[in-house]
């Protein structure tokens, strides 16, 4: 999997809300949970973030999950040290229609009676532009 995001380097370091745009799968906004002194960790909040699917095969199936956590953490002011970790509860997939809900939860897609949880953590960043990355 692919994630890619857009940080700005004059906001990732500042005091307050660090904004993250990832056309794939994920736009963010984030709050630092750590001073400044330490390696900062950013707490992805869900209340002004979402994760999205968008799949064309046979059918085109589009949807979101809805309860998940994320953080976003820095070794040092370097932002190619970060690493993005996510946790997304299988089972809070929503296609906006309880068939298809149904079917991507069973053993033929996400299987979430064995899999309950969908994980990602990033190996590297990569600095993509000016302010992307």
């Amino acid at each position: 999997m692919r994630v890619k995001a857009m940080l700005s380097r004059r906001s990732m370091f500042r005091e307050g809300f660090l904004g993250v745009g990832c056309p794939l799968p994920l736009s963010v906004r984030c709050v630092p949970f750590m001073s400044r002194a330490q390696a900062p960790v950013f707490v992805i909040a869900p209340e002004h973030s979402s994760i999205k699917f968008h799949v064309k095969a046979s059918v085109t199936i589009a949807g979101k999950f809805d309860k998940w956590d994320a953080a976003l953490t820095f070794a040092s002011p370097d932002e190619t040290t970060g690493v993005l970790e996510i946790n997304i509860q299988a089972a809070s997939v929503d296609t906006g229609s309880g068939m298809k809900n149904g079917k991507l939860k069973s053993k033929d897609f996400f299987d979430v009676a064995r899999n309950p949880v969908i994980t990602f953590k990033s190996t590297k960043f990569v600095h993509a532009g000016p302010n992307s990355f």
